[in-house]
């Protein structure tokens, strides 16, 4: 009885499936498969930069209307809101009455030529999707006003620029035509 027994097991042994025999390159191959598939799944990390750059800002107001300076226009530049271009703004006033602060709160009035150079410092920053540190100009705006005309805020530029750029440009250059509030003189006044 015990004879057949063992002679059950070698055949029952023997009719299932065996193990393959892994070589040591198969068994790297498997490992090196397995740390990849960790490492697509777990999340990256995540790191920031942050500084401040110091760039002149120069900025021309021109009459819309003739193409002409307009001399003592006031210049500030603020910090504000970010300026989006997507439409997918949530709530845009709520975005707006988050605190302006005013870098520059008296402004600077133009020259003959229509132009006023400012000094303004951007917040700067890098993370793991922008590594190339980063000038923040999409939160700065330019306000001008001026006697006779509509007062206009733009954004100094939509979206951030990499900090080597301003260094080697030296410079942003913001240009702003102003529309007449007289709508007799205005271009899109009636004229009357």
């Amino acid at each position: 009885m015990r004879v057949v027994s063992i002679v059950r097991w070698k055949t029952l042994m023997n009719s299932m499936p065996k193990f393959p025999q892994f070589k040591l390159v198969h068994w790297l191959l498997i490992i090196a498969i397995v740390v990849v598939l960790v490492a697509l799944l777990i999340p990256q990390a995540k790191w920031a930069l942050s500084g401040e750059i110091t760039i002149p800002v120069t900025v021309t107001v021109f009459d819309a209307g003739t193409n002409k300076p307009i001399q003592g226009a006031r210049v500030a530049i603020i910090r504000g809101p970010w300026a989006a271009i997507s439409s997918e703004l949530d709530d845009p006033m709520g975005r707006i009455a988050g605190g302006v602060e005013y870098l520059d709160e008296d402004g600077v009035a133009t020259d003959t030529q229509g132009l006023d150079v400012i000094a303004a410092t951007f917040s700067t920053g890098a993370n793991h999707e922008h590594p190339v540190t980063r000038a923040h100009t999409n939160f700065y705006w330019v306000l001008v006003t001026a006697d006779g005309y509509g007062g206009v805020a733009v954004p100094v530029r939509y979206q951030s620029i990499e900090s080597h750029v301003l260094r080697e440009r030296g410079d942003l250059a913001v240009s702003i035509g102003l529309i007449r509030s007289d709508p007799v003189n205005s271009p899109t006044g009636s004229g009357q």
